[in-house]
């Protein structure tokens, strides 16, 4: 038995010094990126949502939603950081999980590694407790390695993880949990990890994640009932009294408060009751989308730190001297040449912080404003191209069957408007399908199904109607990892759109510049679904793949939407 706390994280580290090495597919740091600027991510930092999480009472799973080159990882760098300025104490403690590879779903030990290594940082550097706790407590987490040593069944040591963890867990006054990529995990593997973490979640570990993949699942839209009605917000967080919703008392929905009249102790005006109400979920979405003024002020700050100070007063740093191009920008004959590039960079990056840096590398190597004014070739920039081959490359890598149905699903949204998108119907029925060439082999009987009349009036023969399912939807978005979204909630799935998740990989994808899509868009017979107008069908581009990547934007890109900048020379928050 240990008898003061010295001998305790002795035994501790020793049995950390033990440890096998960390799995390859994850480490436990990320630093943010020397340009990351803090200020974009405010709005994000400070919702009302994050803070709610990070109080004791919570004890949902966070999962913070945003397309390929959102700046996800950034995010979870920059919430790793406020935890641990804002958590400093003995009894406090912050783990962190940065996904680098994709994880297949026959990586059984992947979860337990994951497990093991949160352990590790919660209790590495913050063990408190009292002697006679600390004996059982070393000797758990000692055994939680020994079994590692001596082959025993998973499901054992599982269960000695859990126990070591959860003991942990109450020895701690806050202890979080940051993953990042949690969608780089097959379905399988995730759904396993998100089990053993609401687990966690409910022993108090605060758990954040991000993902490229938004939850398919049904999910409740609640209004304050005290608020006053012209204020009332549809609120991500809020509270139910759970008195009434045993009792059935109130109708359907129980009393509902929001996080704000919770904290002032407002009661529940069914029952009077305060100490009833209660969270009624086990997790939050976050849709990771910047503030458009923010984002806006972002690419005036990108151009002012590279060309010099244009008269947009994006920031109070020092600015370097003029470039060629900053030079021509700031002539007076030239001001809707600036208004025109900001608001182009706008457009084009879709919000997208990836795309924005990519876009503005390109404005970076200009040296006249002759460039910006003059009509744009008829291809997307080598740059965003290859960022979206990267993109395919990741699908390529999965499963033949995963990798089969992203490409297809991809190829089906792209064949579609980009507005309007596919629904979700008429793409499950589209990809259950038989491919063209299999379809031309099979028997006449085998074809044959039922004969449906198109909005057109022409006969269109249909396989037999199969109510698609939230798991298929869930199946289809991962397999595409996260470039197509769903535009509507999900709570009636008949209703549900799919699209490509930015215009200009919509170009990329309808336009042919990937070989894999262009495959795709062959395998998929579209003459045997009846796609009806509402679901954008747009004629298919018989053209061969995308040769010519070079330059700039595309001509479908040409049109300047109307943005929010203010004039140059106009403040943005003060000199």
């Amino acid at each position: 038995m240990y008898t003061n706390r010295e001998e305790v994280h002795v035994a501790v580290r020793e049995s950390f010094n033990k440890r096998q090495e960390m799995h390859p597919a994850f480490s436990e740091w990320h630093e943010p990126r020397a340009y990351t600027w803090r200020p974009l991510w405010d709005g994000i930092l400070k919702s009302d949502v994050l803070e709610s999480w990070q109080q004791d009472s919570s004890k949902w799973m966070l999962r913070c939603v945003g397309a390929p080159g959102s700046g996800k990882t950034t995010f979870s760098a920059l919430v790793m950081a406020n935890l641990k300025d804002n958590f400093r104490g003995k009894g406090d403690a912050v783990a962190c999980i940065f996904l680098r590879t994709d994880v297949s779903s026959s990586d059984a030990s992947f979860v337990e590694d994951v497990l093991e290594s949160v352990l590790h940082q919660l209790c590495a550097k913050h063990i408190r407790m009292a002697a006679d706790e600390a004996g059982a407590y070393v000797a758990r987490y000692q055994q939680c390695f020994a079994t590692g040593e001596h082959g025993h069944h998973d499901d054992f040591r599982m269960k000695i993880l859990r126990d070591a963890l959860h003991s942990c867990l109450d020895l701690l006054d806050r202890a979080f949990l940051v993953i990042d990529g949690i969608d780089k995990c097959s379905p399988a593997v995730e759904l396993l990890l998100e089990n053993e973490l609401l687990s966690l979640a409910a022993k108090g570990l605060k758990v954040i994640l991000t993902s490229r993949i938004r939850c398919c699942r049904t999910s409740s839209v609640a209004f304050c009932d005290y608020c006053p009605q012209e204020s009332r917000k549809c609120l991500g967080v809020y509270w139910i009294c759970n008195a009434c919703k045993e009792r059935g008392v109130g109708g359907k929905d129980s009393h509902v408060l929001c996080q704000s009249c919770k904290a002032k102790g407002i009661t529940c005006k069914n029952c009077g009751n305060l100490a009833s109400f209660i969270l009624p979920y086990n997790y939050v979405e976050l849709d990771l989308s910047f503030n458009q003024q923010s984002f806006e002020r972002f690419i005036d700050r990108d151009l002012e730190i590279e060309h010099g100070d244009l008269g947009l007063y994006s920031t109070n740093e020092d600015k370097p001297p003029h470039s060629d191009l900053g030079r021509d920008l700031v002539m007076a004959r030239n001001h809707d040449a600036l208004t025109i590039l900001r608001r182009r960079i706008a457009h084009q990056s879709g919000a997208n912080i990836s795309l924005a840096l990519l876009h503005l590398s390109n404005v970076h190597r200009l040296r006249s404003v002759d460039s910006i004014l003059s009509p744009p070739p008829d291809v997307l920039p080598a740059n965003i191209v290859a960022f979206f081959h990267a993109g395919m490359r990741r699908i390529g890598k999965q499963s033949r069957s995963q990798r089969d149905l992203g490409l297809k699903a991809i190829a089906a949204a792209a064949h579609c408007g980009y507005r309007r998108g596919i629904k979700y119907d008429v793409l499950d029925r589209l990809l259950q399908t038989p491919t063209k060439t299999l379809a031309r082999h099979q028997p006449t009987s085998a074809q044959s199904g039922p004969v449906v009349s198109t909005i057109a009036g022409t006969e269109t023969r249909r396989s037999p109607l199969v109510i698609p399912s939230h798991h298929r939807l869930d199946e289809i978005l991962h397999a595409a990892c996260g470039f197509l979204v769903v535009d509507n909630p999900v709570d009636a799935l008949h209703l549900a759109t799919i699209r490509t998740y930015c215009e200009e990989f919509h170009v990329y994808a309808r336009e042919k510049y990937s070989e894999s899509l262009l495959w795709a868009h062959s395998e998929l017979d579209f003459d045997s679904v009846g796609l009806y107008t509402d679901s954008g069908l747009a004629k298919s581009s018989s053209r061969s793949v995308r040769r010519s990547q070079t330059a700039k934007v595309g001509a479908k890109d040409r049109v300047i939407v109307q943005g929010t900048f203010p004039p140059a020379g106009t403040p943005a928050f003060g000199p």
